[in-house]
């Protein structure tokens, strides 16, 4: 079987991971040819992996744009599959005898009030034709696949749930010794107890009601501080009424942004901190609860969307509509012992439950059984 993989997102945040981790598990098949589409400057992504049964075309063309959707086509060649691992799919004919598609979420969708209208009549455009175009679509969680059925109208038979993996070896409990915490504390300039938030600054991460949750507990915990995955000045801009908000609450003082944070250094935060609380409105999978509960760090998590279905029993699960309830949240697994070491030990047992290995493999198992009905 001859297989093609738009590589494009490798270096992207959470896309990118997808198509890292799960590419480089396929790739290993032998018996199949892989041709694996990605820019010029990313071609030596796979260092020593590239074997030769594998093939990496160098493609031009901004992502999301017109380029894009006139160079990739002709850049695919004759092939068994062509799988993309983003909505962002060739509309126009290509070589390949069948397609699939990962869609994530429907969140470009759901939330396209907030887009501008190029950028809503785009999103809506790419969906359509990823689910009128492709033999099958991959999704995380049955919730996104019950979510694709609502807003595209596609039979709920093309669609496959294939819930995501994480890094088993990179996040992981740590023993940091007090020179290792200090070091990353002044790295970073992080407080002595706090609480983290790690996600881009989008209006479904819920953000504005988080930061009233945690002023009121400043009212119970007054030495808890929050910490922010991020740069200040992209959740400024991502969301600008925000910093009205903080000063308002009274809470510049206990409201941290880490900045840019190493790759390798996130593992140690996690690490770190009391509890990770993440309100968010609309998941498709969400990694940082996984990453979290991996690390011993007890998650306070939205009761919506996909995260019951990934996190079961093994988080603090809070309205995240509710202010009150998310501050209550926060206060319960900061400053109950009891409570925090049962979530601990909770996630370490869900996390069992994911890995990129197993993703991967019925990522392959499914590209095959497309093929097997070409």
């Amino acid at each position: 079987m001859h297989i093609t993989i738009d590589c494009r997102f490798i270096h992207a945040s959470g896309i990118g991971r997808y198509v890292r981790e799960i590419t480089n598990v396929l790739i290993k098949d032998t018996s199949h040819r892989f041709t694996l589409l990605t820019y010029k400057e990313d071609a030596n992504f796979l260092g020593d992996a590239i074997r030769p049964n594998i093939e990496v075309v160098n493609v031009e063309g901004k992502m999301y744009s017109v380029r894009e959707q006139i160079r990739v086509p002709f850049k695919i060649p004759n092939c068994d599959i062509f799988w993309a691992p983003h909505y962002n799919i060739p509309i126009l004919p290509i070589k390949a005898k069948r397609r699939v598609v990962t869609i994530h979420d429907v969140n470009h969708l759901v939330y396209s009030s907030t887009l501008r209208i190029p950028q809503k009549i785009y999103a809506k455009c790419l969906m359509y034709f990823a689910t009128r175009l492709s033999n099958l679509i991959i999704t995380d969680s049955n919730f996104s696949k019950e979510e694709i059925v609502k807003y595209t109208g596609e039979s709920v038979s093309k669609i496959k749930t294939i819930h995501c993996g994480f890094d088993r070896v990179k996040f992981r409990h740590l023993n940091l010794t007090a020179e290792e915490r200090a070091l990353i504390s002044a790295k970073y300039s992080l407080p002595t107890n706090f609480i983290l938030h790690v996600g881009n600054v989008k209006p479904h991460k819920n953000i504005p009601r988080m930061l009233q949750a945690f002023a009121k507990l400043q009212r119970k915990l007054q030495d808890s501080h929050l910490v922010i995955l991020g740069r200040r000045d992209n959740f400024i801009i991502g969301l600008p009424d925000l910093s009205i908000l903080i000063e308002k609450l009274g809470i510049g003082d206990k409201v941290h942004f880490t900045g840019f944070v190493a790759d390798e250094h996130l593992p140690d935060i996690y690490n770190m901190a009391k509890l990770l609380v993440f309100p968010s409105l609309y998941e498709g999978f969400g990694f940082p609860p996984l990453e979290a509960m991996a690390c011993g760090c007890p998650v306070v998590l939205s009761c919506v969307a996909s995260m019951p279905e990934i996190c079961g029993d093994a988080a603090f699960y809070i309205d995240p509509y509710d202010i009150d309830g998310i501050a209550e949240g926060m206060y319960e697994i900061y400053s109950n012992e009891s409570l925090r070491e049962k979530f601990i030990t909770k996630g370490y047992e869900q996390v069992k439950l994911f890995s990129w290995e197993n993703t991967a493999q019925e990522v392959m198992e499914t590209l095959k059984r497309v093929f097997d009905e070409s």
